[in-house]
């Protein structure tokens, strides 16, 4: 399993074992333009990215968590989560992810041929408005 360190300068604190999350290359930038290239008129998006390598080729592979208002004007959010390979100078789109669900994606892990992340997500007694459960997803990177 490979694990990459990521740094959170705000808290000044290290977390070992996730995967970074940040939009600061040209490579980058372009994975960004092809996530708000899947959507059409929406209100509001936010992109979180998280990257590391999933299938041992030395190069970062992308796990991109987009979270956008109801297209039909309703006051919802809703999520879809999209896995991308490296390529070196590139970012080529490999599958969108289903039945992920929740806020606040962390804890991010690559190995080979999957991804693990952790959520919050709605416990059994959570109003819809205020997730309080912790989840974690195992997404096949294949």
């Amino acid at each position: 399993m490979k694990y990459v360190t990521v740094v959170s300068l705000a808290a000044g604190l290290i977390f070992p074992n996730c995967a970074s999350a940040q939009w600061n290359s040209p490579d980058k930038a372009n994975l960004r333009m092809q996530v708000r290239s899947k959507f059409g008129k929406v209100r509001s998006l936010e992109t979180t990215p998280f990257f590391g390598d999933y299938d041992s080729d030395g190069k970062d592979d992308a796990l991109v968590f987009a979270y956008y208002d109801d297209r039909n004007g309703g006051n919802s959010t809703s999520l879809d989560v999209f896995l991308f390979k490296g390529t070196g100078k590139r970012f080529s789109f490999v599958k969108k992810i289903q039945d992920v669900y929740g806020t606040a994606p962390r804890m991010v892990r690559f190995s080979l041929g999957t991804i693990k992340v952790t959520l919050t997500t709605l416990g059994p007694n959570d109003p819809r408005c205020c997730p309080t459960a912790t989840k974690e997803y195992v997404i096949s990177a294949r």
